[in-house]
């Protein structure tokens, strides 16, 4: 979807708990999508308790060096919703620092989209922002209220041994000692 001119549309909602559960099962179609939940945690102003955004319009990828650079550039083309992440690494490019270890994760040091859909949830009422927000709506109306995601327990594989972690502690609390007794 290229087209820029999205429409924001409302629409009345009975039960929140169930909406969230077909929006959820919905998004499932999308390879890049954010779905950020309040939790219902009171706080002001409280506007939303899930803000969604799905789909790509345009997206940026890169890893450190000019990527902070690069996200002015990407934000001062279009004033939009983006979402993102930023990675531990582009502290090197604000301060003259260096990492040696390896994340492992294989994330970009920056990743940031203008998404094709924004939806904003409430308690009793849907909010989308979209080409067809009406379309997008029937979509979700008849997704099924039960996600069909298979979970899986993760396979968690240790760095280091717990003797070396148990070393690596010894030596940083004598180091934190001799700086104490200076």
């Amino acid at each position: 979807m290229n087209d820029t001119s999205l429409t924001n549309s409302r629409f009345h909602i009975s039960d929140f708990k169930e909406m969230k559960q077909k929006v959820l099962n919905w998004l499932q179609q999308f390879d890049t999508f954010c779905f950020l939940d309040n939790h219902q945690y009171q706080i002001n102003p409280h506007t939303v308790e899930c803000l969604i955004a799905a789909g790509e319009k345009r997206r940026l990828q890169v890893h450190a060096g000019t990527a902070l650079l690069q996200l002015q550039e990407f934000i001062d083309v279009k004033q939009s919703w983006l979402f993102g992440h930023l990675g531990y690494d582009l502290k090197n490019e604000i301060e003259k620092l260096t990492t040696a270890k390896n994340s492992g994760i294989q994330f970009p040091d920056l990743f940031f989209y203008e998404p094709e859909i924004i939806i904003r949830l409430a308690e009793n009422e849907i909010m989308i922002d979209a080409v067809n927000a009406n379309s997008v709506f029937e979509e979700i109306i008849n997704s099924s209220p039960s996600p069909s995601l298979q979970t899986t327990t993760p396979v968690i594989k240790n760095r280091i041994s717990k003797e070396e972690y148990i070393e690596v502690v010894k030596k940083i609390k004598e180091h934190r000692n001799r700086d104490e007794d200076k």
